[in-house]
């Protein structure tokens, strides 16, 4: 880990191939692997500086847009804050605050998932609240005491907490997350910890109280890198290696309350191979907190589970489109034996176009394949075949159109879908595919599918419709074929 963060730091001098063969084994290994150590200001650098080489202009432009985030809230979370420290001194609790703000890759990450802009991201900071404590046995008292006091002045949002004191995270994370109103009608997201969980936070695996847990979990990712090992050389299974480091935990229970940490987004089939591989072999159905469901449903922190089982049963090829563990993934690719399939050319997966920061992938017959930069394929590739990394141009070219898809939120008004329409077809002469209008409660929710020749089309495109009176919200959505 040292090794790898001293060369990211080190990483200008590079060419800009090497840059993204190195950035791309960092984002795709080692920030995830630094991640499940524990070790969060080691990931956060190197997630930060591998976006920082492979999409410069993007994580310059997202840089400025936090310092203005920044600026604006500045005095708005000082009230706040400081109205928080006085409650506490007034009650006999000594307690320090920080307003902590995602970086540029946390955000551009948030992006990606949700398909929201940088303002429509929720919480791009959160605020921790760091209280004294003579011994461990105290903190949990005086963490209630503290949500105790807050909420009695504060509103809290419905259903906000997360208690990772009881239950830590498998990297031994700990403390108390709520949202609080504050007096602006804001939701503020608050953590309460004390100054050791925050000294944990920093030192990882190093902490001496996680030994048991530390153990428990080397021994765990040992027997799967030995099991990825034993596998062939197609790659897909480190994929799901970096899976079982790079995620949020969740806490699910047995019916005899046995606790199975999982990933987020983990279904009833993970949770079942992961008790053992025949129970998710021949799972049928579910029931989650006592209720009968489908053995494809997400589980969320705190279900109760129990797998019901039938020796006639057996796995379905749909059932690889919902796992997320590596096990899971291992066993259905086994038993189904399927195969991945490679991306030829334009990839299918994020559909580059002409200006946008791309990268090259020479493949074994000699094609190319181009990528954005962003892509998480390429990324993967730079990790596993960095040699075959190219840089490449990829030109607008005034013949050739691209099709391309944006989602519009707006206020419904007279006129506004002929406006919509008309910003694209005569305001900037290009053809619409189709167009898919809902409106509800006056908020209209309208997709279109139109062809560009260049990134730069598209962005002057979304920056017509933004000016459009009563449109809130405009983005690019996947292409869905």
């Amino acid at each position: 880990m040292a090794d790898r963060l001293h060369n990211m730091r080190t990483l200008e001098s590079m060419l800009p191939e090497k840059q993204m063969k190195i950035a791309g084994e960092t984002d795709y290994f080692y920030a995830p692997l630094a991640n499940r150590l524990g070790l969060y200001g080691i990931r956060r650098e190197l997630e930060n500086l591998s976006l920082h080489y492979r999409c410069p202009l993007e994580y310059a432009e997202l840089e400025r847009a936090l310092e203005a985030d920044k600026a604006e809230d500045h005095d708005r979370l000082e009230a706040f804050t400081t109205e928080m420290l006085q409650l506490l001194r007034e009650h006999g609790i000594t307690a320090r605050t920080q307003v902590r703000y995602r970086m540029p890759y946390s955000i551009w990450r948030k992006i990606r998932t949700t398909g929201r802009d940088f303002k429509h991201v929720e919480y791009r900071h959160i605020i921790r609240l760091i209280y004294p404590a003579a011994t461990e046995a105290e903190e949990k008292g005086i963490c209630l005491r503290i949500y105790s006091i807050l909420t009695d002045h504060f509103k809290e949002q419905p259903c906000s907490i997360i208690n990772y004191i009881d239950s830590p995270k498998e990297n031994g994370y700990q403390s108390f997350h709520i949202r609080l109103l504050s007096g602006e009608g804001i939701w503020e997201e608050i953590h309460i910890s004390s100054e050791r969980m925050v000294l944990n936070s920093k030192l990882g695996c190093a902490v001496e109280r996680m030994e048991g847990a530390w153990d428990n979990w080397i021994a765990k990712f040992r027997a799967l890198l030995k099991d990825a090992a034993s596998q062939t050389a197609d790659g897909w299974f480190m994929d799901n290696v970096v899976s079982s480091l790079y995620n949020e935990d969740i806490t699910v229970f047995t019916p005899k309350g046995q606790a199975i940490s999982m990933p987020q987004r983990a279904t009833v089939l993970d949770f079942a191979f992961e008790i053992h591989s025949a129970i998710g072999e021949h799972a049928q159905y579910a029931k989650v907190n006592g209720k009968l469901c489908s053995v494809k449903t997400e589980l969320h922190h705190g279900d109760c589970v129990e797998i019901g089982t039938n020796p006639n049963f057996t796995p379905k090829a749909e059932w690889l489109d919902f796992v997320q563990t590596y096990k899971a993934k291992r066993f259905l690719r086994t038993y189904l034996g399927q195969a991945k399939s490679i991306p030829k050319n334009r990839c299918l997966h994020c559909h580059p176009l002409p200006g946008n920061e791309v990268i090259g992938f020479q493949e074994l017959d000699g094609r190319v394949t181009i990528h954005k930069r962003d892509c998480p394929v390429a990324i993967r590739l730079a990790s596993q075949k960095g040699d075959s990394i190219l840089s490449v141009d990829f030109p607008e070219d005034k013949d050739l159109f691209y099709p391309v898809c944006i989602r519009i939120h707006a206020v419904d008004r007279y006129h506004m879908l002929i406006d919509l329409v008309d910003c694209i077809t005569n305001g900037m002469q290009l053809p619409i595919a189709s167009l898919n209008v809902a409106t509800v409660d006056e908020i209209v929710d309208c997709h279109i599918r139109f062809s560009v020749h260049s990134f730069r089309e598209l962005q002057q495109v979304i920056a017509s419709i933004s000016a459009i009176d009563g449109v809130d919200e405009v983005h690019r959505v996947e292409l869905k074929d």
